[in-house]
């Protein structure tokens, strides 16, 4: 039997096996074309908003001093303690009110008033026979013109005609 042989074949690259995977392409970032700056409105808005703080953490102060003022409460070594110091106020001061109206209703009373008139001033009652009428003289009268003499509607119609010509 005839040999037959086998011809081998060989493939050949155009090109050579890179024996170094090729590197990425870097990418190119943007760099800003100015640093980033903080806003002087922004500086301003915080620098209110912390004013704003502080006054309303103020006026909380200011409102529990008038509130433990009025109300009397103190802390004492950790304790509340309530104290009556508005309490003994009112009552002064109504003890206080009460007498200044008593001395009122004194100063007042008709009967002290007569016996001071008639003792230290020297004065004296009135008798119904010393009292003496006066009648008027017809010339005493003011007669007024029934033309004169205006209705109601006339009346409130020259109101608002004065009251429209104060206004112009």
């Amino acid at each position: 039997m005839a040999a037959v042989a086998v011809k081998k074949e060989t493939y050949v690259y155009a090109e050579a096996i890179p024996q170094e995977l090729p590197r990425a392409i870097p990418r190119a970032i943007p760099k800003p074309a100015h640093k980033p700056r903080i806003s002087a409105f922004s500086v301003l808005g915080f620098l209110f908003i912390g004013l704003l703080a502080v006054v309303c953490m103020l006026s909380q102060v200011e409102l529990t001093r008038i509130s433990t003022e009025i109300t009397g409460v103190r802390e004492i070594k950790g304790k509340v303690k309530a104290q009556t110091g508005i309490t003994e106020k009112l009552t002064a001061l109504q003890e206080e009110n009460r007498t200044l109206k008593i001395e009122y209703e004194r100063a007042f009373d008709l009967n002290a008033i007569e016996v001071y008139a008639t003792r230290e001033l020297g004065m004296v009652k009135s008798s119904r026979v010393a009292a003496r009428t006066v009648a008027a003289a017809p010339s005493d009268y003011a007669v007024i013109p029934a033309s004169e003499q205006g209705s109601a509607l006339q009346e409130i119609k020259d109101y608002f005609t004065a009251l429209a010509e104060y206004f112009k």
